[in-house]
């Protein structure tokens, strides 16, 4: 959470991005408990081409500068 935090302070600062896209496999709890901590909000389901080079259904989560500011 530490680091998600300071990235996420580097991409809204420094860089200027008005919003910060994840994913994450659809059973990975762990990952979204995080992903929600640092204020993302949940935006739906899509398949991603992974490493394995295969299609698998993840979750998308998102977070953009304005509700960001509690982060």
């Amino acid at each position: 959470t530490e680091a998600g935090r300071a990235l996420l302070g580097v991409a809204f600062g420094e860089l200027g991005v008005s919003r910060v896209v994840a994913t994450t496999a659809l059973h990975n709890h762990g990952s979204q408990a995080v992903l929600r901590k640092l204020g993302f909000v949940e935006a739906g389901e899509k398949l991603v081409w992974t490493t394995e080079g295969e299609w698998r259904p993840s979750k998308v989560f998102y977070v953009g500068s304005l509700n960001a500011a509690s982060v």
